[in-house]
């Protein structure tokens, strides 16, 4: 992977309080993507006689300013779920003479994250805020996902669509490509009408055919015989359904993800449906209605890990670029303990 230097007015700035000997901060790639590891690299102090700490890695999904030291950044991470702290760990068999070259990986979480490294006496080292673009189709464990759905519900109202790509295609073993729901009764939506863009600029103007099969749990819902149309338009946010803090892997628990799910590209969407007297029972309310929700992307060819570093919010986040997914059994310094988290 190539690695890119910072330039311009970020790295002149920097460089006016970097230690002598010290270099500026390397980030690949430069312009991540939503949901994108990055690799940092940049020299540290490793000054003999020194070495409180190991090198380390801060994070602050929020964009907030570098803690001073690395007590103080221990701090800031322990128990606040959009930061962690971890090892910027030295490459093997590596040779310090006042310096030391380190790395680690940070996985892009939100549009401006800060990224701030330590050296072995707990100084603040480097930093750079990082400027992060959501885009489609999303980021799975290996790049861009190659299938993947978008899906929303919220209220009696929901959405799933399948992609291929940015283009519409039918999920494995299903025919149609994307349903709206209104309570339990099913539409379909028109394939050649479902427009998606990388930037996340969604659309969808069209009628949607009723399924009318018994292919449902009991109550069937009424057969509905006339014109139904849905009008929807969407762009592209960034997923805001927090986990529970502190976060020891990347396993999301399944359920609604009314804000989007952490770390992710969605798409806000409002329009309407228009289904003239259709109830889906005779004692449920009209489906016609205005639509609003969140559609998050879940991907179907590969691994779909949540959008959350594995040590966030704590000590432990996994930093090495060697093993990306593995956190840390060690804390990130010495004297101090890494607080554990039994889930409530």
């Amino acid at each position: 992977m190539r690695v890119v230097r910072l330039t311009g007015a970020l790295a002149a700035a920097t460089a006016l309080w970097l230690p002598a000997g010290v270099s500026a901060m390397e980030i690949s790639p430069s312009s991540p993507s939503l949901g994108q590891y990055v690799i940092v690299t940049a020299t540290v102090s490793s000054k003999p006689g020194s070495e409180i700490y190991d090198p380390a890695v801060f994070v602050d999904w929020d964009g907030g300013a570098c803690p001073g030291g690395a007590a103080a950044a221990r701090t800031a991470a322990k128990g606040h779920f959009r930061r962690g702290l971890g090892f910027a760990p030295e490459p093997d068999n590596s040779f310090s003479n006042g310096t030391v070259a380190v790395s680690a990986t940070v996985l892009m979480e939100t549009t401006k994250q800060r990224i701030c490294l330590y050296d072995v006496a707990g100084a603040l080292s480097d930093s750079a805020l990082i400027a992060v673009t959501p885009k489609f189709p999303p980021q799975g464990a290996k790049g861009p996902a190659s299938r993947w759905r978008l899906a929303g519900l919220t209220g009696r109202y929901s959405i799933q669509t399948s992609f291929k790509g940015l283009g519409p295609a039918a999920a494995r073993g299903v025919s149609k490509v994307g349903t709206f729901g209104c309570d339990t009764k099913r539409f379909y939506l028109n394939a050649s009408k479902i427009r998606l863009d990388a930037a996340g600029h969604f659309s969808y103007n069209a009628p949607v055919a009723a399924d009318n099969s018994s292919n449902y749990d009991a109550p069937i819902p009424l057969k509905f015989r006339g014109r139904a149309t849905l009008k929807l338009h969407g762009t592209v946010t960034v997923g805001a359904q927090e986990l529970k803090a502190p976060a020891l892997d990347r396993a999301e628990r399944q359920g609604l993800f009314p804000k989007g799910r952490w770390g992710k590209p969605v798409i806000k969407v409002a329009g309407t449906f228009s289904a003239p007297g259709y109830r889906v029972q005779p004692h449920t309310s009209l489906c016609s209605g205005t639509v609003a929700l969140t559609l998050s992307p879940f991907i179907d060819s590969e691994d779909d890990p949540a959008g959350v570093m594995p040590g966030q919010g704590s000590a432990r986040m996994a930093t090495d670029p060697k093993h990306p997914n593995q956190p840390s059994p060690d804390e990130a310094g010495k004297g101090e303990p890494v607080p554990t988290y039994t889930p409530g």
